[in-house]
């Protein structure tokens, strides 16, 4: 399952491939990749009612969730731009914190109401019945409908740079000194997540022995958590600076793994809790300062192709991080755990302290590295176009 869980990480470096739309019109691609992606997303749900043998199911699965999330994020950065360019700069924090409140919030209601449809349909054997699959996929159907009109009626302003060919695209991202500065950003960031956050699921099951009810709790705490402070961080963020919410957020981020490294069966469980709450403040910023820092030191015809490749390169060390820690933590089980000056450890808290221990280098660069970077005027870059 941990290994499930990193597919959306890999499927980060499909953004690779989206400096092939610099200089053109996306709306329609966008348009047309979005409906694609939800298409494969819908197939999930039906593929329980499927008539076919339980191994081509997996492989049905696996393939449409390879499909879903690399359409996404091929196309990406290019969706992203697109969104921006109606956000004034000076607003961009509190925006992409708006939108992320209300994401979350859209995302918790659908997922309880599916958590509680589940319920209401299950057999004798509490397997989810048929109809539970298709009142699913009928929902996300409507939400797609939704979702597709609402990009129709978007309006979309004309690219800032003209159609230049791949050559030239490559020369320009491959000569970008800031690029490579913000580079190391995602790899930190997705390799302190790679290491330890895809296999907390099965930790809170199997170890701690947390009832299927306590876990939806604990994770509805964690969006709760995140919803609150992202308004804030928005707002904080518009007035100090992107680096600056990145540095407090990572500061969460590094308690939220703390709390994790002490959370092991028995009493001590519940400290999972500190990292659940301290992981949503920390996501709150993160994720919009790593979009947001891009804004701030890339020029505006660089944007889509700067955020592709970054997102790209955090999301591949994201998943061989996960590999890797994969095949420690199945190691260490075997092992019966890792004992540290006459402590047994079990495998999530090794990895959780190594994620921890990135932490205190992820500040540092951010703090003697991009703090120091000159940020692009944006009303004179975008003047010059």
């Amino acid at each position: 399952q941990g290994i499930i869980n990193t597919i959306p990480t890999l499927a980060l470096a499909a953004q690779f491939f989206s400096m092939l739309l610099t200089g053109r019109r996306v709306k329609r691609l966008v348009t047309v990749c979005m409906v694609t992606n939800q298409l494969a997303f819908i197939l999930l749900y039906m593929i329980p009612i499927f008539n076919i043998p339980p191994a081509l199911k997996s492989i049905v699965f696996v393939a449409c969730l390879i499909l879903a999330n690399v359409i996404n994020n091929a196309i990406k950065p290019a969706r992203l731009v697109w969104l921006m360019q109606s956000v004034d700069n000076d607003k961009r924090g509190s925006f992409t914190a708006n939108k992320e409140m209300i994401s979350l919030a859209g995302g918790a209601v659908i997922s309880m109401s599916l958590g509680a449809l589940a319920d209401t349909y299950r057999d004798v054997n509490g397997v989810p019945m048929r109809e539970f699959y298709v009142i699913c996929a009928i929902a996300m159907v409507a939400l797609m409908i939704l979702h597709t009109v609402s990009m129709i009626i978007s309006d979309e302003e004309p690219p800032m740079v003209d159609v230049v060919p791949v050559r030239e695209i490559f020369k320009r991202v491959m000569t970008n000194r800031a690029l490579f500065k913000l580079i190391p950003i995602d790899v930190f960031y997705y390799l302190s997540i790679g290491i330890s956050t895809p296999f907390f699921a099965s930790y809170l099951r199997e170890e701690l022995d947390f009832k299927m009810s306590v876990i939806t709790a604990i994770t509805i705490a964690g969006v709760v958590a995140r919803i609150v402070a992202s308004p804030i961080m928005g707002i904080i963020s518009d007035k100090k600076s992107f680096s600056f919410t990145m540095i407090l957020c990572t500061v969460f981020l590094g308690i939220g793994f703390l709390g994790a490294c002490f959370t092991a069966p028995g009493a001590a469980r519940w400290i999972y809790l500190v990292y659940v709450i301290f992981y949503g403040f920390s996501t709150a910023g993160l994720n919009s300062g790593l979009l947001n820092l891009v804004y701030d030191y890339d020029a505006p015809a660089d944007r889509a192709a700067a955020l592709g490749i970054k997102n790209a390169c955090g999301g591949f060390v994201g998943f061989l991080a996960s590999l890797g820690a994969g095949a420690a933590l199945a190691k260490i089980q075997e092992m019966g755990g890792l004992t540290v000056f006459g402590v047994t450890l079990y495998a999530q808290q090794v990895l959780s302290i190594v994620s921890a221990i990135i932490i205190p280098i992820f500040i540092l660069y951010i703090v003697k590295v991009i703090v120091p970077m000159h940020r692009v005027d944006l009303d004179v870059a975008e003047d010059d176009i």
